[in-house]
Parts: structure tokens; sequence; C-alpha cells
């Protein structure tokens, strides 16, 4: 039996079909890749507020950082005037504990921006999303809603205490009672940037990112 025998195919022509045959397939992805980057990538105003709740945030993250090394010093100081001195300073322990108040407000805010606080997780191993979503969403509520009304009403008390002098350092106590309302407005505008920009990718196995 005769079978015919075709020549084998040029290099020049198989470079040109696989050249033919990639292009159409390489602007596709292209093209589709694209599309994809205009649809997650954030529209001007939502880049916007997370730029500048991100320097926001950063300053609070400084101001945090800057009492923790004040009330470090403090702290310090006054240990070295009391048992090598002898000579116990008196604005030392009133200058730690006001700044000790701030720290611990702040550092409330920050973990809850990092989800550090006690918390009962147990829609999160579910495995589903639209329930640990819902969840989520009704825990931010009620937190807005707590510390927008804690914020209102800790400013009467702020206002009683702004003609009220520290015994030692002669500040008004309502400089001291202001860190609550620190904390209150970034856990509200946390709560407020990320129902606005939807920044929090939610996952089954991962929790949020």
């Amino acid at each position: 039996m005769l079978c015919a025998i075709s020549p084998p195919p040029s290099r020049t022509s198989s470079r040109k079909c696989s050249s033919a045959s990639t292009r159409p397939r390489s602007k596709i992805a292209s093209n589709s890749a694209a599309s994809r980057r205009a649809v997650f990538l954030p529209g001007t105003r939502e880049a916007t507020i997370r730029q500048v709740w991100s320097w926001i945030e950063r300053l609070a993250q400084a101001v945090l950082i800057f009492g923790i090394v004040v009330m470090t010093l403090a702290c310090l100081a006054q240990v070295f005037s009391r048992y090598v001195l002898h000579n116990p300073l008196n604005w030392t322990e009133e200058l730690a504990r006001f700044v000790f108040v701030w720290v611990s407000y702040l550092a409330a805010w920050l973990a809850w921006k990092y989800r550090g606080h006690i918390a009962v997780d147990a829609v999160t191993y579910t495995g589903n999303a639209a329930l640990m979503r819902a969840s989520m969403l009704l825990v931010e509520a009620l937190l807005l809603a707590l510390f927008a009304y804690t914020f209102w009403t800790n400013l009467g008390l702020i206002q009683l205490a702004a003609n009220q002098p520290s015994p030692v350092l002669n500040i008004p106590m309502g400089y001291v009672y202001a860190g609550y309302n620190a904390m209150a407005l970034l856990i509200v505008g946390d709560i407020l940037v990320t129902w606005l920009t939807g920044r929090r990718a939610i996952s089954p196995e991962h929790g949020e990112a």
C-alpha cells in the first residue's frame, strides 16, 4: 500500500502561523485584563477618601507612638528622681497618667483597625460568606450608633471639665477626657470609610483583608 507523504512545513510558515494565532489571543488577554483593572480600580472619589484617611491614620499612629515614648520617659524620670536623687518629681506621675489615657484610647482604635479585639467568631468558621458579611455589617452598624451617641454625650463632659485644671500640671481636664472622643471619631471614620470604599474583602477561609 502506498501512502502519500506530505512535505514538512517550512519554518517560516510555522512562525507566521504561530504568530498569527498568538496575536489575537494576546490582544484579547490584554483587553480583558484592562477591563478587569478598570472594574476593580476605585474611582477618583474613593481614591481620595482612602488617601485622606490614610494620612489621618498615620497621624493617629504617630501620636500613639509619641504618647508611649512620653509615658515611658515620665515613668523613668519618676523612678530616677525618687530612688537615685531622693527628690521625686511631682509632675511626672500626673503626666504619665494623663498620657496613658490617650494611649489607651488610641490603642483601642488601633486594635479595632486590625480587628484585634476579643470577639465571638463562631460565624467566621461557618464558611458562609454572606452570613459573615451580614454579621460584620450588623456589628459595625451597632458600633457606629454606640460611638456616635457616646461621642455626643461626652462633649458635655469635656465642656464641664474645660474649666477644671489639673492639680499639678494645671492643664484643663477637658483635654484628658477628649481622648475618648478621638477614639470614637477614628472608629466611626474607619467604619464609614469601609462602607464608602469597600476596601475590606471578606472570604470564608481568611476572614477579612
